[in-house]
């Protein structure tokens, strides 16, 4: 084409329809649909990213092996509706804080008044100190032992409130995996446990890649037939 006596070239971008035959797409409409592609295939390989990511750990680190079970653990009966129950994690953190505070408390004091003057403080604070950190271990040994959880749930009557607890064991140099899931029956007032005994192996290949879709489904099965048990002696 000629504009002015100077030759110039148009250069037209066709674009395919559902019709037969093509229709001519400007430049800027071409340019539109290239960006709209760029960012569909961004975005898809973004999601492909988040879905394909594998959680790996190393299988033969007990305690990190056992810590991803137990969360997992956990997140299938919080969305399962149990609520967490954090009163003993908050006992815990009282004797622990108010043993540290305890111990700061005896240095500041004993910087501005040196001893002899500070030494019926310190005596009390470092007696505080050892006497909460007991109490403290019997905690651990005697309420809290191998459970990592306390939860609660409702019935649909929002009365009955029943008290759920896991507790798990993996042994040092031990690949058997054990969870066991306790449900305290409001009816009843009874306490059932179902456990489950698996090797690590059968959730975790070679190269310490999870199945979390199998445990869970694992985990569920044991709840599953704990509120089956729980439901025929509550009749």
């Amino acid at each position: 084409e000629e504009i002015f006596g100077l030759q110039t070239t148009i250069h037209v971008i066709f674009e395919k329809t559902d019709q037969i035959g093509i229709v001519p797409v400007s430049l800027e409409k071409a340019v539109e649909i290239e960006d709209m592609k760029s960012k569909r295939s961004t975005q898809s390989q973004g999601e492909a990213k988040e879905v394909e990511a594998p959680i790996e750990v190393d299988r033969w680190d007990s305690s990190a092996v056992r810590n991803l079970l137990d969360d997992t653990a956990r997140k299938v009966l919080v969305d399962d509706g149990v609520s967490e129950d954090y009163r003993n994690v908050d006992i815990r953190l009282g004797l622990a804080c108010t043993g540290c505070a305890a111990a700061i408390f005896a240095l500041i004091f004993d910087y501005f008044f040196p001893y002899p003057m500070s030494h019926s403080v310190l005596m009390t604070c470092v007696s505080s100190y050892f006497v909460l950190m007991a109490l403290l271990s019997v905690f651990y040994m005697f309420v809290q032992k191998t459970n990592f959880f306390f939860g609660k749930s409702v019935d649909s009557d929002k009365k009955t409130q029943h008290s759920w607890r896991l507790m798990s064991d993996l042994r040092r140099f031990s690949p058997l995996y054990t969870v066991s899931i306790a449900l305290n029956n409001g009816h009843t007032g009874t306490e059932s446990v179902e456990s489950m005994e698996k090797s690590i192996a059968h959730y975790f290949d070679q190269y310490g890649v999870f199945n979390e879709s199998l445990y869970c489904e694992d985990v569920r099965k044991l709840r599953d037939e704990l509120m089956r048990l729980n439901g025929k002696k509550q009749q």
